[in-house]
C-alpha cells in the first residue's frame, strides 16, 4: 500500500476512533432523572417537540417552581388556548392551574431549530428580569440545548429538566429507537459543539437541524 494511502487510513481509522469514543462519552451526558426538581427559578422555559415538555413547564408553574413560563418555538397556528385544551380535557391542568398560566405565559414563534430557541429565549430575557430559569426538554435533547443556551447566556443560572419520552430508554441505550435518536442528536451536538468554539465556522451561513 502506498505512503500517501496509509496515512490517510490511519487518519480515518483515528477520526473513527475518536468518533467512538466521543459517542460513548455523550452517551453518558444524557440525564437518567431530574437531578434538581425543588429550586424555585424566575422562569420556566420549555422547547416545544413533544407533548411532556409542555405538561411538565405547566406543572411546573403551577407548582410555585417558576413565576412565569416561556415556550420556545411554537407552530404559528397555535396559540395558548389551543396548547392548554388537550391538558385541560386530560385533567392534568384544573380551571385555577388555567388561569395562572394564562396570566404567566409567554409563547415564542420565530425559533426553528435549537440554535434559535436560545436565540429567542436571549431576546425575551432581555425584557424580563429573570436571572434563572429551568430548561425543559427531552433528556436526549439536554445536552445540546444547555450547550446552546450557556453559550448565549453564560451570566444565566439554568437547572437542566429533563423529560423522558416513550420510546426512550437511557439506561438501554443500544435499543434501536433509542440508539438512533442518541446517534443522530450526537452529530449535532459536534456540529454545534463545532460551531461555538471554532470561529471561522461559526461566521459561515449553516441551516440548522
Amino acid at each position: 500500500m502506498p505512503l500517501f494511502a496509509k496515512r490517510i487510513l490511519i487518519t480515518v481509522t483515528c477520526l473513527f476512533l475518536l468518533w467512538i469514543g466521543g459517542l460513548g462519552a455523550f452517551i453518558f451526558t444524557i440525564p437518567k432523572q431530574v437531578t434538581d426538581d425543588q429550586t424555585t427559578t424566575q422562569a420556566v422555559v420549555v422547547l416545544t417537540g413533544g407533548r411532556e415538555r409542555l405538561k411538565t413547564g405547566f406543572q411546573l408553574l403551577c407548582s410555585e417552581r417558576s413565576d412565569v413560563i416561556f415556550i420556545s418555538g411554537v407552530h404559528p397556528e397555535e396559540t395558548l388556548k389551543s396548547l392548554l385544551k388537550t391538558f385541560e380535557t386530560s385533567g392534568v391542568v384544573c380551571a385555577h392551574d388555567r388561569d395562572k398560566i394564562a396570566s404567566n405565559a409567554y409563547l415564542g414563534y420565530a425559533a426553528k431549530n435549537t440554535k434559535e430557541n436560545a436565540a429567542e429565549t436571549a431576546t425575551w430575557l432581555k425584557q424580563m428580569p429573570a436571572t434563572s430559569f429551568r430548561l425543559v426538554t427531552a433528556a436526549y435533547h439536554m445536552p445540546r440545548s444547555l450547550l446552546e443556551f450557556n453559550h448565549l447566556l453564560p451570566q444565566i443560572t439554568i437547572i437542566p429538566h429533563p423529560v423522558f419520552p416513550k420510546g426512550f430508554n437511557r439506561t438501554h441505550w443500544w435499543h434501536r429507537n433509542t440508539f438512533h435518536l442518541i446517534f443522530s442528536e450526537y452529530n449535532k451536538f459536534l456540529w454545534a459543539f463545532v460551531r461555538i468554539h471554532t470561529p471561522f465556522v461559526s461566521s459561515q451561513p449553516k441551516k440548522e437541524f
